[in-house]
């Protein structure tokens, strides 16, 4: 939730994948008091898979980033909860478009290099 884990992961990750046709990936945080640098042991585990955040800062999530073109990926049901409560976003927000990831994985900030690798 706060933008120096599990999404900045993801971003690396599927940066790294061939996509159908280009896309801009991001990554925004729903707790961001100051700007971040990525975890240490996330860059270590990027770093060991070829994959690197260091130029990732971390970055809050506003209404003006989603629009009609926007797929918002959560890695919990209560991430869509608060996106939908986000100052200028709908109540209603089209869930369609706000996807949670369907299992709960361990946070890297609380897990050891050996655990975030497991999940790449």
């Amino acid at each position: 939730m706060d933008d120096t884990a599990r999404a900045p992961m993801a971003k690396a990750i599927l940066q790294s994948k061939e996509l159908p046709w280009p896309m801009e990936i991001g990554s925004r945080g729903l707790v961001v008091l100051f700007p971040q640098p990525v975890n240490q042991k996330v860059e270590a585990v990027l770093a060991r898979n070829g994959l690197s955040a260091k130029d990732h800062t971390t970055t809050p999530l506003t209404a003006e980033d989603i629009n009609d073109d926007t797929l918002l990926l959560v890695m919990e049901d209560s991430q869509r909860e608060k996106i939908r409560g986000l100052p200028g976003c709908a109540p209603s927000a089209d869930d369609r478009r706000i996807s949670a990831a369907g299992r709960r994985h361990p946070r890297p900030l609380r897990g050891t290099a050996y655990r975030i690798r497991k999940m790449l």
